[in-house]
Formats: structure tokens, C-alpha cells, sequence
């Protein structure tokens, strides 16, 4: 594969599934965080966006995800 090309995200990510958007909901934008390993078995990890994506609204998708998974990780220590 082309590292330069698009390709669909199914075509990315073989054998990856997802949970779907509900019915009604059209994707705009992905912005994927991968755990992957390479031939020698070392993990690493890589991002992937679908497009240009307002940076604004993906620092503030972000900075909620972090709030909501700090919030899960104290609710395990009360």
C-alpha cells in the first residue's frame, strides 16, 4: 500500500471492527488513535484522521475524553 494514498478505513484497519454511528447520524471526520506492532513484535502507536479536522473541536473532543476517563479511573479508587 501507498503510505501518500487514502484508502477506506476497512482497507486501513483489516479485520478491525467498530460500533456504528446511530441510523440517522452521517460521519463527518474519524480521528483514530492505533496500537499496533511492527515485524519484530514491538508495539507502537499511530494516529490517522480521515481529513482536516478543526483543531479547536479536536483539542475540545480530547480534553473531554481525558475528563470522562480520569473521572473512570478515581470512581475505581472510592
Amino acid at each position: 500500500m501507498d503510505p501518500d494514498q487514502k484508502v477506506g478505513v476497512s482497507l486501513a484497519l483489516p479485520g478491525m471492527e467498530v460500533y456504528p454511528l446511530e441510523a440517522d447520524f452521517s460521519p463527518k471526520y474519524a480521528y483514530i488513535l492505533i496500537k499496533s506492532t511492527d515485524a519484530e513484535d514491538i508495539e507502537q502507536w499511530s494516529i490517522r484522521s480521515t481529513g482536516y479536522l478543526n483543531r479547536e473541536e479536536l483539542l475540545g473532543v480530547l480534553t473531554v475524553q481525558i475528563e470522562r476517563l480520569k473521572a473512570e479511573l478515581i470512581s475505581v479508587w472510592d
